[in-house]
């Protein structure tokens, strides 16, 4: 990547980070969490994870990032800072879950 251009997940961020007033997770003893910190340190898994339950690898980066919007705008929720990549984690399986049922349903219905 040259100098001057960002990364898709650089962009998104920004994006997520600006759905909040500050882009910061309520709640941490230090006062906040940032999103995008948390989307640094949890991208990779959460990638893995979806890429565990759905075969496509766009569709796996796509859950991610559904996964942090819900994430960013529910944050007022999340009680422990701490847990955040736990809460992902529970977020990105109930998409991959939805997102094969509605595949399972689609293939069930196909003429």
């Amino acid at each position: 990547m040259s100098p001057g251009t960002r990364s898709r997940s650089s962009v998104w961020v920004m994006e997520v980070a600006s759905l909040g007033s500050t882009g910061a997770l309520a709640g941490s003893a230090a006062g906040s969490v940032e999103i995008a910190a948390v989307f640094e340190a949890e991208a990779a898994s959460l990638t893995r994870l979806a890429r565990f339950y759905v075969d496509d690898k766009t569709a796996a980066e796509d859950l991610v990032q559904e996964a942090f919007i819900r994430f960013a705008r529910s944050r007022g929720r999340l009680r422990d800072p701490a847990r955040a990549g736990a809460y992902l984690r529970s977020i990105v399986i109930n998409l991959a879950r939805d997102h094969n049922r509605r595949g399972f349903l689609s293939w069930r219905h196909r003429p």
